[in-house]
């Protein structure tokens, strides 16, 4: 009889001893698979944080370098401003000075024909004639040649270089008007005589033009 109870007794004792081995395996293993699972998240969580901060610095660079290059492009486009407005200035500059030098050119071209009007106007062709009669407008005549003579004096041109275009009364019995152009230039000379008695024709006017003035 105590054998029979110490096997039982043994027995019961195996029997608790391998259950609890089995709760404290299942204890592992539950340890273990939350182990697992609450270092997998933590990965996954340090991961995203990693990916996250990068494509942050990542955004963060890329709106640097797109700010910068706007920078640039603005100063590109203000230094193409500024550039462009002082093309302008030195374009108006040459315009006024070109301006300038032609107005200077043309009043000093003005001055030298009005003095070279003012040098001829009084001039006078002696007459020779016996008889005066100014109003005598026969081409070859005598009068006829002084009053060409009077043209080429009051406008330094001659027989050679010119061509009479025109010889009539000038709105008198004792005036006289006439054209000559130049062969060389291509200007006309519209020129006013009047006739002094025993002096002869002298030039009231002369003046040029680019058509003919009649």
């Amino acid at each position: 009889m105590e054998r029979g109870g110490y096997l039982m007794g043994r027995r019961s004792e195996y029997r608790r001893s391998k259950r609890i081995n089995r709760i404290l395996n299942i204890a592992i293993i539950i340890v273990t698979v939350l182990i697992l699972f609450l270092g997998g998240n933590l990965a996954v969580n340090w991961f995203s944080s990693d990916q996250a901060a990068v494509d942050e610095q990542e955004s963060s660079s890329g709106q640097s370098g797109d700010g910068q290059t706007i920078e640039e492009g603005d100063e590109e486009g203000s230094t193409a401003a500024n550039d462009d407005g002082d093309s302008d200035n030195d374009a108006s500059e040459e315009e006024n000075n070109e301006d300038e030098n032609s107005s200077e050119e043309n009043d000093e071209e003005e001055q030298t024909e009005d003095e070279e009007t003012e040098e001829t106007e009084g001039d006078t062709v002696p007459t020779q004639q016996e008889n005066p009669s100014p109003n005598d407008f026969t081409r070859g005549s005598q009068n006829w040649n002084e009053m060409e003579s009077a043209l080429y004096l009051a406008t330094g041109l001659n027989e050679s270089n010119s061509t009479l275009m025109w010889l009539g009364n000038g709105g008198s019995t004792t005036s006289a008007r006439g054209v000559l152009l130049d062969n060389n230039t291509g200007t006309y000379y519209d020129v006013h005589l009047q006739w002094e008695d025993n002096v002869g024709w002298t030039v009231v006017s002369s003046s040029e033009s680019a058509t003919d003035p009649r």
